[in-house]
């Protein structure tokens, strides 16, 4: 009688353990998620491990500030997420809030907290919330002001639009979204993991797919594009930054160049095909 009720304690037991392994906030990370965790942020604390999709979310504490990161199962480290004071916001950041016309710093007051979006291959990007009153708009923008969009509106994974949601789910079948927004404009943009890869897809007012970016390195760059970049238009440009664009019915390198050798360090973008056609 005895063995029989060790049994059934047993029992309760091992179905309470799966209930809970089933449970996504109480998932333990997978070990590979966990070292690089652990190498990436060895003073971390208050550590809290859930499950989203495919991927692996981690909030925490550092230096007095909440953080959250988000990892592939395999321990490649995807983005991370965390708040600093607007004071320590870059400076070309801070002087485009102030002159931008659109929302004069009279009547819109940045916000003390900005935060911070940091991801695999992409510069840092910051997050700067106006108000006006009871109106708010965000400023995202890199860290010199040149990329930079104006938010009108954060938008979790449920709240947007069908019509992108399905979308996401029928081209990027095992991704996870992040963030989305919508701008000024009526268009959306969404942060997306997709496997070992962080992506931003873009969709019109009417939320129709206009194209998918992601960072390139210019060493992965294909030698045709190397050759053009390598020829005489650009004998006095240093790449500042690559991004795969791939649209409906095409893609291309979009790529940032540098002149550092004349005052005011002039910038230019061209785009170009794998095959080295300029667009």
């Amino acid at each position: 009688m005895k063995t029989k009720r060790l049994m059934i304690l047993v029992s309760l037991l091992a179905m309470f353990a799966a209930c809970s392994r089933n449970d996504s906030h109480v998932d333990f990370p997978s070990r590979s998620a966990e070292t690089a965790f652990r190498a990436k942020y060895p003073g971390a604390s208050s550590v809290e491990w859930e499950s989203a999709g495919v991927f692996q979310k981690v909030e925490f504490v550092l230096n007095s500030t909440d953080y959250e990161a988000w990892y592939s199962v395999s321990g490649v480290w995807l983005q991370t997420e965390y708040a600093l004071a607007y004071t320590d916001v870059p400076l070309a950041v801070r002087e485009y809030i102030t002159n931008n016309i659109n929302y004069p710093i009279g009547s819109w007051k940045p916000q003390r907290s900005a935060e911070v979006l940091e991801r695999l291959n992409y510069p840092l990007w910051y997050e700067v919330e106006l108000k006006n009153g009871n109106e708010e708009v965000s400023i995202w923008a890199d860290a010199e002001a040149y990329g930079h969009y104006t938010v009108t509106e954060d938008l979790d994974r449920d709240e947007l639009p069908r019509s992108i949601n399905n979308f996401l789910a029928s081209k990027y079948t095992n991704s996870w979204v992040t963030e989305g927004v919508e701008l000024s404009d009526g268009s959306y943009v969404v942060n997306l993991l997709d496997g070992n890869e962080v992506k931003q897809v873009h969709f019109n007012p009417l939320s129709e797919w206009t194209y998918t970016g992601w960072p390139v390195s210019v060493a992965d760059l294909p030698a045709a594009v190397q050759t053009v970049l390598g020829g005489e238009a650009y004998k006095d440009y240093s790449v500042k930054s690559v991004e795969f664009q791939q649209y409906p019915n095409e893609g291309y390198y979009h790529i940032i160049l540098e002149n550092t050798s004349l005052p005011g360090s002039r910038t230019i973008w061209v785009n170009i095909d794998s095959q080295g056609n300029i667009h």
